[in-house]
């Protein structure tokens, strides 16, 4: 089973540096961030070149999310996006990546789906049919626009992002607001993800800590529902309340529930999108904190074998 990385996990390398540090790592792979950011030094275009000479291979790409929502607006905004997307659909054809990545929507609150964004959609996948390019969209917040996304777009080309951060986060936060709706416990949405607050939270609840985590996950089984579409992963650890793209094993996913349920899929690979934190870069060196990652993975694919 092969292995793979996000190009940036978090230290200020170079590109080159990056990749030398990768490979040497043992990994097989790296995902890219498709958007100039201003994080690398080298255009996104000259970036899969320095990969591939270090014998690494391109996984997939991920599209920009920012401003997602605007794939709705029947205006400027909505117009450019679709053209950014549809660029990194052509970018990923003419350098032989496989799959682009992207979201359907962002927040809790997107605007509604209409035809013209679905219309956006249908040609993207248009052009990664001819391409020969497949598209995997993410589990973001709103799980009901990836479903109607899967039930309108025909095209054998659609497939999954299964992110596991995401969905432990969500899955715990939609869980916690249940319970609190149903005793009437009023939640600041303001101060949610912050630490500490969940557990005081829970102490109002007089519920133990412990077995809220444990229990009840996941709500819903997205590798159940979509796992035949699986064709990218994102693997990181969070505590429940943010998006915290830890290491696995530094949080409180049960890893081995996630385990258990990628086994019956039968996935070929193992694709960590961790970010070192501050407490990690005093900690490791780059060198240290990938190999730190690799046993992680090699931990996690025992598990999955």
């Amino acid at each position: 089973m092969k292995t793979g990385i996000c190009s940036y996990f978090g230290y200020g390398v170079s590109v080159k540096e990056r990749a030398r540090l990768i490979s040497e790592a043992g990994f097989d792979y790296v995902i890219l961030w498709w958007s100039d950011d201003g994080i690398h030094e080298l255009p996104k275009e000259k970036q899969p070149e320095v990969y591939l000479n270090r014998g690494l291979g391109i996984r997939y790409a991920h599209a920009p999310f920012n401003k997602i929502n605007d794939i709705w607006d029947d205006g400027l905004a909505g117009q450019g996006l679709y053209e950014a997307l549809s660029s990194c659909v052509a970018d990923c054809g003419a350098f032989g990546i496989p799959v682009a990545v992207m979201h359907i929507s962002e927040g809790d609150a997107p605007p509604p789906q209409n035809d013209l964004g679905y219309d956006r959609v249908r040609r993207l996948f248009e052009q990664g049919e001819k391409r020969g390019v497949c598209i995997a969209f993410e589990n973001t917040r709103r799980l009901d626009y990836l479903r109607e996304l899967f039930k309108r777009v025909s095209s054998e080309r659609i497939k999954f992002c299964y992110d596991v951060g995401h969905e432990y986060c969500l899955d715990r936060l939609t869980r916690l607001a249940a319970i609190c709706d149903g005793a009437g416990v009023a939640i600041d949405g303001k101060i949610i993800r912050e630490p500490g607050y969940v557990d005081s939270l829970l102490e109002r609840l007089c519920m133990d800590s412990d077995e809220f985590w444990r229990g009840g996950y996941p709500g819903i089984d997205l590798l159940s529902e979509y796992g035949d579409r699986l064709a990218a992963m994102h693997l990181h650890d969070n505590f429940g309340t943010r998006d915290e793209h830890l290491m696995p094993f530094d949080g409180k996913i049960p890893w081995e529930n996630v385990a258990k349920r990628l086994k019956k899929i039968g996935p070929g690979e193992i694709i960590l999108e961790n970010v070192a934190t501050e407490s990690d870069k005093n900690k490791y060196s780059p060198e240290e904190y990938l190999a730190e990652s690799m046993a992680r993975a090699q931990k996690f694919m025992r598990m999955v074998e």
